[in-house]
């Protein structure tokens, strides 16, 4: 039985933890036994302990990567539990304190993307990350070959790096009745366009230029709604700057913990991101509801979308360019039916999510095995 040490530092909802609970929920429980730390207040903590998985709360790594506090309570911590792989989650103080314990496969799974700029990209800085990445991780998995091209601009090797996109589990039915109530609960009609995001309301996720995108289409179109479902620093400066377009049309539901509802009341998906992402879940969990998604080309999101295909794309923090697209999609009724098959085709196409978390698992026991080969031939 191999035992994996999962760590997570976010405290809210977050792709990471998404992300996280899906491995668990798919991993090979016969041959892998999940461990999972995470902050005592973590929101995630009782949902990984309704999957029967051990929780070990922590006092400190809320929502940081590093201080030498939690480097010590994670050392702590893996002294105890010998695990025989940790994965971490961008969590530094974690790949410090298991390669401090000698732990023999030391997983850093990368989530997001950013320009590298600067004195990150040059000399000494680069090739020191580099070095520093390769001393405290063995296997850099990335979730989407932007995410790959981000972390060799840092400097990691490509040969340290296993590009495995996320697939997202399938999500439930939701019955026609659900829908129709949902619309009538928020005073949208049968059959009306609505745009919506499900996400984290941060700057880098482009809800203003949605907004601004939404002011230009109710010109055109003022029998369409918008919704940002979700919560985040920007709540509150975007519920205001929505007081200036059309009551009743842009409409802010708060967080969800039943994102296939919303996605399913959905005519589109919108990924409006500037930055960060990669291997959207709200993309593939869309997809599978057969809702096709408007995205920016930021990432990632190219990997996911083809334009015309399963879904449209236009140029990230480009309000216009994002209007014209909702406005294609909805002035022409056969497009929207051809995007929503092909998103269904595509999700189609990625294979189960238990697949998804044997290639995960094969990359922890393909570093036991070398290990123990490299031990054997000494």
């Amino acid at each position: 039985m191999i035992r994996v040490l999962h760590l997570l530092t976010d405290t809210n909802v977050g792709g990471a933890g998404r992300f996280l609970l899906s491995l668990v929920r798919h991993t090979d429980r016969d041959a892998f036994e999940p461990l999972v730390a995470l902050p005592k207040d973590a929101a995630l903590l009782s949902e990984f302990e309704t999957l029967g998985v051990r929780v070990i709360p922590l006092d400190g790594c809320r929502d940081r990567s590093f201080t030498l506090a939690d480097t010590r309570e994670l050392l702590r911590v893996i002294r105890r539990e010998k695990p025989d792989v940790v994965s971490a989650n961008a969590c530094l103080s974690g790949r410090i304190a298991a390669y401090l314990c000698r732990v023999p496969c030391r997983v850093f799974t990368r989530h997001s993307a950013f320009p590298a700029k600067g004195a990150l990209t040059r000399f000494p800085v680069r090739p020191l990350t580099g070095l520093v990445q390769r001393i405290l991780s063995t296997d850099v998995i990335a979730v989407a070959e932007a995410a790959a091209d981000n972390l060799v601009s840092f400097g990691i090797p490509q040969d340290r790096i296993t590009v495995i996109h996320n697939v997202a589990e399938p999500p439930r039915a939701v019955a026609p009745e659900e829908i129709a109530a949902l619309r009538a609960s928020l005073g949208i009609p049968d059959g009306a366009f609505v745009a919506g995001m499900l996400t984290r309301m941060e700057p880098y996720k482009g809800c203003t230029d949605f907004l601004d995108a939404a002011g230009i289409v109710l010109r055109d179109r003022p029998d369409t709604y918008f919704l940002c479902v979700g919560t985040g620093s920007e709540e509150a400066a975007l519920r205001e700057k929505a007081a200036a377009l059309p009551a009743g049309h842009v409409l802010f539901p708060g967080f969800t913990s039943d994102p296939a509802l919303w996605l399913s009341l959905f005519s589109v998906a919108v990924n409006a991101s500037y930055g960060t992402e990669t291997s959207s879940l709200t993309i593939h969990e869309a997809a599978a509801l057969g809702v096709p998604t408007v995205a920016s080309t930021y990432g990632g999101n190219p990997e996911l979308i083809r334009d015309g295909e399963n879904g449209l794309l236009f140029p990230p923090r480009d309000a216009d360019a994002l209007a014209r697209a909702l406005l294609r999609a909805a002035n022409d009724e056969k497009l929207l039916c051809e995007l929503a098959e092909g998103a269904r085709r595509h999700y189609a196409a990625e294979g189960t999510a238990d697949e998804w978390a044997a290639r995960t698992c094969d990359v922890y026991r393909r570093r036991l095995a070398a290990n123990r080969h490299t031990k054997h031939t000494k």
